[in-house]
């Protein structure tokens, strides 16, 4: 495929994969699908358009042969991009390599972007995006005190650290995974998807821009402190039975404890402790949802000895007692 390909804009996107990679266009209404040809793979790409300013563009390839294009961008919207499997190779030509892997997503608010993007082959690449055009940012943001502090230079440091890949927190991952789940009538679908953009859209807004700018005692966090981060993460999720104690966790990630703390707070906005509680209730539901166990085996399998210190914080939650839940009560 050409790799030469230039992409200009987010019309020039789709436009490369039905001129530059014969991929069959299908368009219904706000819908629009592109079935990829059958000698380079099998998949789609999915585009969602509302008047709101928003878009939305779902991925889901296997592809036999990679793809590849070049892009330079102006006046670019915000994005929010999010890869559930796969790999999506991307290199901007001022910050090097940033290549988005599973379970990882970036930031895109820039003025300009150039670069190299590709899809390579041989692996199920599924991958979400939730794009805001500047008419949705300005006319939900431009009457806010912060807007003009924080949007005004969109070519700053800071709009470029964002674009680096981060694991996204709960919230949002939950919420991606809504959306990619969401098996709703067309009509219906469109709606809920807007809401859920909007909502993945006013998290990002809140943590990543407002909160982040605002805060004056944030500790400095180098690319080793937020891999210990992150590996702090992946034992509490792993360790969900038997939490850890924050000086196990310390040692094991190679954090003092007071850095530890107030580090992780600071990246993903709670304690140690609210984020073991919020990854038990939501590994709960989950294991209801799947309904091989029953609520005194749910409740062990997470951690709890106590079921109705299980049942109460559950219930407070989710609004309905463990077991309602599970019989959609």
């Amino acid at each position: 495929m050409n790799s030469n390909y230039m992409v200009k804009n987010i019309d020039d996107f789709y436009s490369y994969f039905v001129e530059e990679c014969n991929f069959v266009h299908k368009d219904t209404g706000m819908y629009s699908k592109y079935i990829v040809d059958k000698d380079i793979g099998d998949g789609y790409l999915e585009k969602i358009s509302f008047n709101s300013g928003i878009e939305i563009c779902i991925i889901d390839l296997r592809l036999k042969k990679s793809l590849g294009f070049k892009y330079q961008m102006d006046k670019m919207p915000m994005e929010i991009n999010y890869v559930v499997s796969g790999n999506v190779f991307n290199e901007v030509d001022d910050l090097g390599e940033l290549n988005l892997s599973s379970d990882k997503m970036s930031i895109f608010f820039r003025d300009t972007m150039k670069g190299t993007m590709k899809f390579v082959e041989g692996r199920h690449i599924r991958y979400i995006t939730i794009m805001a055009e500047d008419t949705f940012v300005n006319s939900n943001m431009s009457n806010s005190k912060e807007y003009s502090k924080i949007f005004k230079d969109k070519s700053q440091g800071f709009y470029k650290y964002l674009t680096e890949p981060i694991r996204p927190s709960s919230e949002l991952k939950y919420i991606f995974k809504q959306m990619l789940e969401c098996d709703f009538s067309n009509a219906v679908k469109a709606l809920y998807l807007q809401s859920k953009s909007i909502e993945a859209l006013s998290h990002v807004i809140e943590k990543k821009f407002i909160r982040s700018n605002a805060s004056e005692n944030n500790l400095y966090l180098d690319k080793a402190s937020k891999a210990s981060l992150d590996k702090a993460r992946n034992i509490i999720e792993d360790n969900l039975s038997s939490p850890l104690s924050i000086a196990e966790l310390s040692e094991s990630v190679g954090l003092n404890q007071y850095k530890l703390k107030k580090s992780f707070k600071q990246q993903y906005n709670m304690t140690i402790f609210a984020y073991v509680k919020q990854q038990r209730m939501m590994k709960a539901m989950e294991l209801l949802k799947e309904g091989e166990l029953n609520v005194s085996e749910v409740a062990y399998e997470i951690g709890y000895i106590n079921i109705s210190h299980f049942s109460r914080n559950f219930k407070n939650v989710y609004g309905k007692n463990p077991k309602d839940f599970q019989f959609g009560l």
